[in-house]
């Protein structure tokens, strides 16, 4: 048997293979996995004979959010519904009893089902298609590396699994985080696209067993925001010279929208083709005049390009582990408003007096001190950020101390990341 590579389009005819009992490989946003119908027993088993995996490990079951894990489940806890509410869809499996609708060959002989609501546009649409649970361990032969592309799936399972979706490379490129539900104590079994940190944070302090973690989490993510001439640019510097990855959302967007790529089209076929010159390049002026004057335009604008930045800034953020890093700053602006704080293992709030933010922006955009003071008064207050962040800096001027502040700040976050994960 020759496995079919499918690709976008193809997202029912993968569906109509799974529903007849195959298998395909399919991506998520951590690794690619082997999805077949949970509730179909010889579906199950020929996943289990195509990895050659044990039939002593359980596989782990994905959904389209809490509803249907509702419908496989028991005794799912309110903190559960509070993490799927932050962190679904994206890399976070949580284990609860299972009730017995899927197949027994998923629990390799247990009581207990993980699942989880992934964070991928064509594995949503393949599950909504289907309109059931996938098993779906990852798509590799056991004992094997998991695979971050299509490429990968091919050449390890070529022949024993019928098709495998084509949806690209992985942003994330690493495990989920796993989180027990059925200990008296929260356990997290394997700290992942989550950190330790932030499930803690997301938790509200809730006390978490630790002590059989294992960590593949390979870097810590640290999210910077504030308001335009605080002084993030400093920040950074002095971040880049820890060795920390820095990743400019603004940077990010403006290089998205010059290529033309996926970001553009979504605008194109939610706004108009219209907003796009003969080059292909997008009218940001007439967007802006399109959507601040319809609250609902704006919201759904922000959502498209909050989404194609955050996985950009996912792919960006994987290169870095590939590279080395032992951490990377997020710098964005709408860090807290577009939900990428979540994943950061601490979110960093610069602030600075007005005055000083407004001689900032004079002097760097040759603007007057009223329209620049208009800008710095439209944005967020420093309350915003005070409650939000989970560290503030504050920048009065003396560049030297607020250097040695960010420093100081930042190597006692990457110990106190070396130590969470060194104690567990």
């Amino acid at each position: 048997m020759e496995t079919e590579r499918l690709y976008a389009e193809d997202v029912e005819v993968a569906a109509e293979i799974i529903r007849s009992g195959g298998v395909v490989g399919i991506p998520t946003e951590t690794v690619y996995g082997l999805g077949v119908d949970a509730m179909n027993e010889q579906a199950v088993e020929r996943l289990y004979e195509a990895k050659h995996r044990p039939l002593v490990k359980p596989i782990n079951v994905l959904v389209t959010g809490m509803g249907m894990a509702e419908t496989l489940c028991a005794e799912i806890p309110p903190v559960a519904y509070t993490l799927a509410g932050q962190f679904w869809p994206g890399p976070l499996t949580m284990i609860f009893r299972d009730n017995g609708r899927v197949a027994r060959m998923v629990l390799a002989g247990g009581e207990t089902l993980g699942v989880r609501c992934p964070d991928h546009p064509l594995t949503l649409a393949l599950l909504e298609a289907v309109g059931r649970p996938l098993a779906t361990p990852s798509a590799n032969l056991s004992g094997e590396p998991s695979p971050k592309n299509a490429g990968a799936v091919l050449e390890s399972l070529n022949g024993w699994i019928d098709a495998v979706v084509d949806g690209g490379p992985c942003t994330v490129g690493v495990e989920s985080t796993i989180v027990d539900f059925t200990k008296e104590v929260p356990a997290i079994l394997r700290e992942g696209g989550l950190s330790v940190r932030v499930m803690r944070r997301a938790m509200g302090g809730m006390k978490l067993d630790t002590a059989n973690m294992r960590s593949v989490r390979p870097i810590h993510i640290f999210g910077v925001t504030g308001g335009t001439g605080c002084g993030k640019t400093t920040a950074l510097r002095v971040m880049e010279e820890l060795n920390i990855r820095v990743i400019d959302c603004d940077e990010v967007y403006h290089q998205m929208l010059a290529s033309g790529g996926e970001l553009c089209e979504a605008l194109r076929v939610r706004f108009g083709a219209e907003l796009f010159d003969r080059d292909g390049q997008l009218d940001r002026k007439s967007l802006g005049r399109m959507v601040f004057a319809d609250s609902a335009a704006l919201e759904e604008l922000n959502g498209i390009t909050h989404r194609h930045i955050s996985l950009e800034v996912n792919r960006r953020i994987g290169q870095a582990v590939q590279d080395g890093c032992a951490a990377v700053a997020v710098d964005a602006i709408a860090l807290l408003e577009g939900g990428f704080g979540r994943q950061c293992d601490a979110t960093i709030g610069i602030l600075a007096p007005q005055a000083l933010r407004a001689a900032r922006i004079m002097a760097r955009e040759n603007l007057s001190e009223e329209y620049a003071l208009s800008r710095v008064m439209a944005q967020k207050p420093d309350s915003y950020y005070r409650d939000n962040c989970d560290f503030i800096l504050e920048n009065n001027g003396d560049l030297g101390q607020f250097q040695l502040a960010v420093r100081r700040l930042i190597n006692g976050l990457l110990e106190d990341c070396r130590g969470e994960i060194g104690t567990n």
